[in-house]
């Protein structure tokens, strides 16, 4: 499989708002995990929101989605949310 093209912020610092850290303790994921996900992309595509982009990765062998902004004023990107798309087996 083709490593997919990367957005040119994709290297800017992330950025992990106060409802994001809320969903890492419902949904039991860290930021390390956000991070190592993000190494590992499968599929990265701008969505209808011309500011947001999601991301599917993979976490213990489970399909990921993460959706980011990036902020090109402030040259970071923020973890809007990072959920899992199938119940772990």
């Amino acid at each position: 499989m083709r490593a997919p093209r990367l957005p040119r912020w994709w290297g800017w610092p992330l950025e992990f708002p106060d409802h994001v850290r809320e969903r890492m303790r419902q949904r039991n994921f860290s930021e390390i995990d956000v991070r190592h996900m993000l190494f590992r992309v499968r599929r990265v595509r701008p969505l209808e929101d011309p500011f947001r982009w999601s991301v599917d990765s993979e976490l213990d062998r489970t399909p990921w989605r993460i959706i980011l902004e990036p902020d090109p004023a402030e040259r970071v990107v923020v973890v809007v949310t990072a959920y899992p798309l199938a119940p772990p087996p």
